[in-house]
């Protein structure tokens, strides 16, 4: 079986972390005296940090955001990182993977900090030789789609490569750089956007074996362009 490039998601695709992030997310807001703007539930999970609280906050105001950025932090790497759990099949699933010689890294929202801190606390930071992240670099890159194209090393397709995530990012992410996306339909996301090509679908980690092995051709994904 040829060796092959896979990029992950972390939340919603290798984790569930949406206890602990809706945690913070809730202690951020109590440290300003605020109320949430709207529901506090797993849908807001996938958008950078900032974003999400500008959403939760109905705020604007460069001020208070950033003091919502600093209280979130300071809850979710001291508390809230703890209560992430892996999804079901996903430690076995990658402990083949990594045997059989697959290249797999992690492509994130998420900040490099806490994600290498889950990883590592789960047991699956050595499974993986990239963990990338927007803050990776200074300035931070502006999307995951900028990011994925970086890791990746360039933009136009390859054969064996995928992407697998939950969320219309990382759909977006793969599509420019003509990477097929596998979309993880249990993670918190949703990809109803007729413009964003989905390769597949998979229902837990363990079923993207069968594309791993090749069992389900990618010929023909409009997401393929030549570089």
């Amino acid at each position: 079986m040829a060796m092959m490039d896979l990029y992950f998601d972390l939340d919603g695709t290798l984790v569930d972390s949406a206890d602990g992030i809706l945690a913070s997310l809730e202690a951020a807001l109590a440290a300003f005296g605020l109320q949430p703007a709207v529901a506090l539930d797993r849908g807001l999970i996938g958008p950078p940090l900032r974003q999400t609280l500008q959403v939760v906050a109905a705020a604007a105001d460069p001020g208070l955001l950033d003091g919502l950025v600093a209280a979130f932090k300071a809850h979710y790497d001291r508390r809230g990182c703890l209560a992430t759990r892996p999804y079901p099949g996903v430690v076995q699933t990658l402990e083949a993977w990594a045997g059989q010689g697959h290249r797999m890294r992690v492509v994130t929202n998420k900040r490099l900090a806490p994600a290498l801190a889950i990883l590592h606390a789960l047991g699956l930071d050595t499974r993986f030789s990239g963990v990338h992240t927007l803050d990776e670099t200074d300035p931070p890159a502006p999307s995951k789609s900028v990011l994925l194209a970086r890791v990746a090393g360039r933009s136009g397709a390859r054969l064996g490569e995928l992407m697998v995530g939950d969320g219309p990012d990382d759909g977006r992410a793969a599509y420019a750089s003509g990477i097929p996306f596998v979309f993880a339909e249990y993670g918190y996301g949703r990809v109803d956007d007729p413009s964003i090509p989905v390769a597949a679908r998979i229902r837990s980690l363990p079923e993207l074996d069968a594309l791993v092995r090749g069992l389900v051709p990618l010929l023909g994904y409009p997401g393929m362009r030549p570089a």
